[in-house]
């Protein structure tokens, strides 16, 4: 009996070690949640321009932007990666939209996370809200039209 139970035992122990440990590719069958690149999801792909910041909006009041936010854009660009000047401060990193096309989410070169949900969108306009560190809702305008400069004589 003790042979027995040693031979099912040593059975049992070579078909648990004797499994393969190679992976297979499930890349196929697996859907992403969110993306960056355009080539995978078309609403990606028409927020892939420079966008321009045309008007701010706090608790109801649009304004024309502030003398440090003149030159404020985003530049979401295919592949992923970002570019923005808000507040006249510069950042970069990587982006992506998320499955339901309602949020962007920005992370940039130094892990920072941050996030705008999509109002409105359209070929020439995009409408986002951003919540900034004290939790204030900021609505931001963004054009594809650059702005004018005028000049002072």
């Amino acid at each position: 009996m003790k042979i027995v139970f040693t031979a099912a035992l040593l059975f049992i122990g070579f078909t648990m070690f004797g499994q393969s440990t190679q992976t297979k590719n499930t890349t196929q069958n697996s859907t992403v949640s969110t993306t960056g690149s355009s080539t995978t999801n078309p609403k990606a792909n028409s927020l892939c321009k420079t966008w321009y910041l045309s008007q701010t909006e706090n608790f109801g009041d649009v304004h024309k932007p502030t003398d440090q936010q003149k030159g404020d854009l985003l530049l979401l660009m295919d592949g992923g990666r970002y570019r923005i000047i808000m507040n006249g401060v510069a950042e970069g990193g990587t982006w992506s939209l998320s499955k339901d096309n309602l949020w962007i989410s920005f992370t940039s070169d130094s892990s920072v996370v941050k996030k705008f949900k999509i109002i409105e969108s359209t070929d020439k306009g995009l409408k986002v809200d951003y919540r900034d560190a004290d939790e204030v809702h900021n609505i931001l305008y963004y054009s594809i039209d650059a702005p004018t400069q005028t000049k002072v004589k």
